[in-house]
């Protein structure tokens, strides 16, 4: 199976960020045992960049089923999100994330089904140039089922319920209206940890 990217040519640090980021997806699933572990050094690839390789990421999990790959399909069992500040579940070793963007501000979590961010948080209302038309669909969607609505604030759409999303990208990018890297726009407080820097901790502790 290959996948390409229709824009431009990969260079070879995109082909090894791909790489990383596919193999830790497999790992979270946990669906294959694999032999290659490979983690490039993330920040040698330009943010601008990993946020575009992020999507390609995302667009293939979210095809790759469709196609009968599940490699990426986790197991998955009904889980409910806390509510914003409370402790994290039991059930689940995930901490509270915070992401804070031109006024918009959002607290979410990672579970089992993806990634949730939580009722009261607010997105960016106005898009940037760099807001993919699939995420803007998504956003039309999430206003049109009232899961995002018209606040007080003339910038900023509130959260009025939970919403779990595919990825921290994907939850990123409808808070900020742009093309975001969730793993590294996600971070734990006050310490500043990042979501991709929680994540590897967790595999090398596997």
């Amino acid at each position: 199976m290959r996948l390409r990217w229709k824009h431009e040519a990969l260079t070879k640090g995109h082909v090894r960020y791909l790489e990383s980021r596919l193999i830790m997806l497999t790992q979270e699933a946990g669906s294959v045992s694999l032999t290659n572990d490979t983690h490039p050094d993330f920040q040698r690839l330009p943010e601008a960049d990993r946020a575009d390789m992020d999507t390609f990421v995302e667009n293939a999990a979210l095809v790759l089923p469709v196609l009968g790959c599940d490699l990426f399909r986790r197991k998955t069992r009904p889980t409910t999100a806390p509510a914003v500040g409370r402790a994290a579940p039991d059930n689940l070793d995930s901490p509270i994330f915070t992401f804070a963007t031109a006024g918009a501000a959002a607290t979410g979590q990672e579970t089992e089904d993806g990634f949730v961010v939580f009722a009261g948080s607010t997105a960016r209302r106005t898009p940037s140039g760099t807001f993919p038309a699939g995420y803007a669909a998504l956003r039309d969607r999430l206003l049109t089922t009232g899961q995002l609505i018209d606040g007080p604030s003339p910038d900023l759409l509130p959260f009025t319920t939970d919403v779990l999303f595919t990825s921290p990208s994907a939850a990123a990018s409808i808070v900020s209206a742009r093309s975001a890297s969730g793993p590294i726009e996600w971070k734990i407080q006050p310490a500043g940890t990042t979501y991709r820097e929680w994540r590897s901790s967790r595999l090398e502790r596997a």
